[in-house]
């Protein structure tokens, strides 16, 4: 899962998870809205890059800036910081979270069960049965 977390701003101490990749970033009407001071309407747009990671593209006049410098693309990596206008965020990855298997190993473990108590039960009712 990607997220960003908030350092500066009116939600600064907060983290966002990152609805969908591509994802603008921007003011208003962005997939993840910054309503502060220099960020624009549509600020930079988050892209997966493959097996390069992700990549955050500075979109028209605007310019992203990582280490105190304007870049127009910024190469993403877990712990990234950067700054959108008066914002500044940080970029994570989290682990995906396994999925427990527990509940189908139950029911896997209920039906065997089941079908072994039938076939008992069959054979113990069953008029062929020596």
């Amino acid at each position: 899962m990607v997220e960003l977390a908030i350092l500066s701003g009116r939600r600064a101490s907060t983290v966002v998870p990152v609805p969908r990749l591509p994802c603008v970033l921007g003011r208003e009407g962005a997939d993840l809205p910054f309503p502060e001071p220099g960020v624009a309407a549509i600020h930079a747009t988050l892209s997966d890059a493959g097996a390069l990671g992700f990549v955050l593209n500075a979109d028209g006049d605007a310019s992203v800036y990582a280490a105190g410098k304007a870049l127009r693309q910024l190469p993403l990596r877990d712990g990234t910081i950067f700054d959108l206008g008066s914002v500044r965020l940080q970029f994570r990855i989290q682990p995906a979270r396994p999925r427990s298997l527990r509940g189908l190993e139950i029911l896997a473990f209920a039906l065997v069960g089941l079908t072994v108590a039938a076939e008992i039960g069959w054979m113990i009712i069953s008029p062929a049965w020596p």
